[in-house]
This record gives structure tokens, sequence and C-alpha cells, in this order.
């Protein structure tokens, strides 16, 4: 039996054909879907890569904005900086071209005073010379005693004249260090001493063993001399007189003293010490221009170095004192 629709278990063609068109119509929307989904993630992703985009040229910008300025900065001050070195190195020039004409000023006054200033007290001294020697027998006691001191006031001012010459030279003087046996320095000053003096009971002690500094000889000789030169004068009336010239280290430095028995000195004073002028002993006690511990602060100076004391009166003293590196 022949009809429009064929069997085939039990669906028919017709609803095959509908079933196929149903899942086709699903697929298309579907993909449809999909489509718009696609769509939209790709207009979602371009902007949002837009916006980095712009974000970051604006952050590029902003950076790029302030590495101008910072390289406008560092320009201007590069250039003020060039300027100030420039008017530093011009003010160092006026300085050094001052103090050229000062040093000069002072040589030319050194000179003044150890010739213009010393012609008269040979004068005084050579005509007090003569009338001692002359009409000594005509004076008595006391006119020959003013005769002896018109020319110890005459001696001692030489004697000062010599003193502010050093301390003149001393702050003029190049400084040249090199290997210093101070040790060996002291030794000399010390054999120095005693010449000058050979009835004086007085006992040096003074390290056997090399002390070497980096220093200028000439110039620690001169501190040595003052420094040493006061123990020895102020132990004048100390028996047994023991003059100690030594070194310990501190904090990576060599610290030098010299210690001595003798006179002292209160040390509510000790401020006034290495002040030119400045004597803590009158004249009559122990002589003295009142120079030489000035001059020793210049020296230990001028090598960087530092120089204090500690004393008790009639107990003695000890100066110490550093050279820098």
């Amino acid at each position: 039996m022949v009809t429009d629709q064929y069997q085939y278990g039990d669906f028919t063609t017709a609803y095959a054909i509908a079933q196929i068109e149903g899942e086709e119509r699903r697929l298309l929307k579907w993909r449809d879907a999909q489509v718009t989904s696609a769509r939209r993630s790709a207009y979602t992703t371009f902007g949002v890569a837009t916006g980095l985009n712009l974000l970051f040229l604006i952050l590029a910008f902003h950076f790029l904005g302030r590495e101008v300025a910072a390289r406008d900065r560092i320009t201007a001050q590069s250039e003020e900086i060039r300027a100030l070195a420039t008017g530093l190195e011009k003010r160092v020039q006026e300085r050094t071209h001052e103090l050229q004409t000062s040093n000069q000023e002072l040589e030319a006054f050194s000179y003044s005073v150890s010739h213009d200033l010393r012609a008269p007290l040979r004068t005084i001294d050579g005509f007090s010379l003569a009338l001692y020697e002359d009409y000594g027998d005509k004076l008595d006691d006391q006119g020959r005693d003013y005769i002896h001191r018109v020319r110890n006031g005459v001696q001692r001012m030489g004697q000062l004249i010599d003193a502010l010459l050093q301390l003149s030279r001393v702050t003029r003087t190049d400084l040249v260090r090199e290997a210093t046996d101070l040790a060996e320095v002291a030794r000399s000053v010390a054999a120095d001493l005693k010449a000058s003096d050979p009835d004086r009971n007085v006992r040096f002690e003074i390290p056997g063993t090399p002390m070497l500094a980096q220093a200028d000889p000439r110039l620690l000789r001169i501190a040595l001399e003052n420094l040493m030169g006061n123990a020895f004068k102020f132990t004048a009336k100390t028996p047994n007189a023991v003059i100690r010239f030594g070194s310990y280290p501190e904090d990576g430095v060599n610290v030098y003293f010299i210690r001595d028995n003798g006179a002292g000195f209160d040390m509510k004073y000790v401020d006034r010490l290495f002040t030119a002028f400045q004597r803590l002993h009158g004249d009559r006690d122990f002589k003295g221009s009142g120079i030489g511990l000035a001059t020793t602060l210049r020296i230990v100076r001028r090598h960087q170095g530092r120089i204090w004391a500690e004393a008790k009166e009639d107990q003695g003293a000890t100066f110490y004192f550093t050279l820098g590196s």
C-alpha cells in the first residue's frame, strides 16, 4: 500500500525533518549568541586596551615632564654651583694675596724688630757696661746695683725680642713632615740643658728606644726646648728633680708628655697657660719671657695636634701633646 508518508519505525519523515530544522535553528541561535559574545569581548578588550594605552601615555608624559623639570633644576643648580665655585676661587685668590701681603709685612716687621730695636739695646748695654767698668769704683753699692738692673733689663728685652721673632718664624715657616725620633731630640735638648747648668742635680728619664713620629724636626725641637726648658726651670728649687719624657697610645693616637716634680701651678689658671705674656709665676722666682708655651701651642696646632696640661702646686706639672696624623 502506497501513501504520501513513509513509516520508519516510530518516526515519520516529516517529524525527522522537523527535528533537523529545529536543531539547525538552535545551532544558528547558539552561533549568533557566540558571535555576539565574541563581539562584546572584542569591544571590551579594545576598550580596556585603549584605556590602558591612554593611561600609559598620560603617565609617560607625566614622568617625562618631571624628568625635564629635574634636568632643568639640575642645570640651574649646576650653573649656581659653577658660579659659587668661581666666586669662591676668586675669594681664595684674594685671601691668598692678602695673606702673602700680611706675611711680607710681618717679615718687614720682624726685620725691623731684629735690627732697629736691637740697635738702641746694644747702645744701652754697651754704655752701661762701659759705665760700670770705667766708673764702677766711683759708685757706691746702690749705684752699681742700678747699673746691674739696667743691664739685666736690656738682656731680658733682648731675650723677649728673640722669643717674639721665634714666635713669628714658627707661624710663617713651611711645615716639612718627616720621620723624626722624638726621643733622640729630647736627649739632645736634655744634654744642652745639663750643659747650661752643670751643678744642677736633675735626672732626665727618656726612653732609649726610638720614638718615631711624622713631624717637622726643627719645629719639634723648639717645642721640646720650651717644654723641657720649663720643666728644668721650675724644678730649680727641687732637691731631687726628675724630668720624664714619654708617650702612650690613646684612641689610635700617640700622646707625648713631659712630667716634672717641680713647682707646678694652680689648675684654675690653666686657661691662661698658653697665652703670650701670661705667666703663672713671678719673674723674681723664675725668669722667663711668657712666650715659650704660646710658641709651643702654635707648633702643635700646625701639626694638627693639641696640647694640654695638668698640675698641682708644689707637686709638679705634666704637659701632654699630640701631633695629628
